[in-house]
């Protein structure tokens, strides 16, 4: 377990993480973790993660794929628009991850 957010390096390796689903359970601890990684990519020598891993896909993901790249069968049963959470699309955004990975289906 990783825990709620956070960034570590692994031989090199950065990797993000963010996990909504824990952040509800301790909202207090979640706000200062999400406020020191939103600190760490305002520092002038960050470039972005290489890995960033949450649970739910950002919100407005499916923006970016062109028409028909996706398969009606893999599409969610509900609007894309409502797939995702804000939280990880702004993560997404200021973390500028070179590979994202969501788990949990897009739900959210």
């Amino acid at each position: 377990f990783l825990g709620t957010a956070g960034i570590q390096t692994l031989d090199g390796l950065s990797i993000a993480f963010a996990s909504p689903a824990s952040m509800a359970a301790a909202p207090e601890e979640t706000t200062a973790k999400l406020a020191t990684l939103r600190e760490s990519t305002k520092k002038a020598d960050f470039r972005g993660v290489d890995v960033f891993l949450s649970n739910v896909w950002p919100r407005g993901a499916f923006r970016l794929l062109d028409d028909g790249a996706i398969s009606a069968e893999l599409l969610p049963d509900r609007d894309l628009q409502e797939v995702g959470t804000e939280q990880i699309a702004e993560l997404a955004a200021l973390l500028r991850p070179r590979y994202h990975f969501c788990g949990g289906g897009g739900q959210a």
